[in-house]
């Protein structure tokens, strides 16, 4: 993914995203502190690339005061349609592999009573399951915020123990054989 962000940096061929319609009322304070919290307790939603010296570089930047994109669409004579065009634009503008952070969130009022939640990332950090998993926690979070309880842990396996699966895989003879038949 790196080398075709090199190839193609103004490209928006890595951007992975989803949209979820929120039908019912949202406190978007609540929501902001929801997303707020994934993002404080999600690795790789922090994760940075640069390029020194023909090697990428990655590292884990702070993300603990992440603010919410809001947009409030529910004025404009049509909601729905400034809302398209604004997704629209907002998911076809590439989201470099060397900016930070590599995500997007945004949540977009239509009416008092219907929302959309727009999530936009770069495909080098997340892919469709991570994704969902996010989708799926955010929602988890924010209820118990709105109930006034604390959510539960969040049940996200440390990227040092992934990367030392990576690390035993690649030493194994399974990655040998994987090797020789592809």
């Amino acid at each position: 993914i790196v080398l075709d962000a090199l190839a193609m940096p103004n490209s928006p061929v890595a951007n992975i995203g989803h949209i979820a319609q929120i039908h019912g009322y949202i406190d978007c304070k609540i929501f902001a502190a929801a997303c707020r919290q994934v993002v404080a307790e999600t690795p790789w939603l922090r994760l940075s690339f640069s390029h020194h010296q023909d090697e990428v570089v990655q590292e884990f930047i702070d993300l603990d005061n992440y603010t919410l994109e809001q947009h409030d669409f529910s004025t404009e004579p049509q909601p729905e349609l400034a809302s398209d065009a604004w997704i629209e634009e907002h998911f076809w503008a590439p989201l470099p592999w060397n900016s930070f952070p590599l995500f997007r969130l945004a949540l977009i009022k239509l009416r008092n009573d219907r929302f959309v939640f727009v999530q936009k990332y770069h495909h080098g950090i997340i892919d469709a399951t991570g994704r969902s998993q996010c989708l799926a926690r955010i929602a988890d979070v924010y209820e118990s915020l709105l109930q006034g309880r604390q959510p539960k842990p969040a049940e996200i396996v440390p990227l040092a123990s992934r990367l030392a699966q990576e690390s035993d895989y690649l030493a194994s003879e399974a990655y040998q054989a994987d090797t020789a038949y592809w």
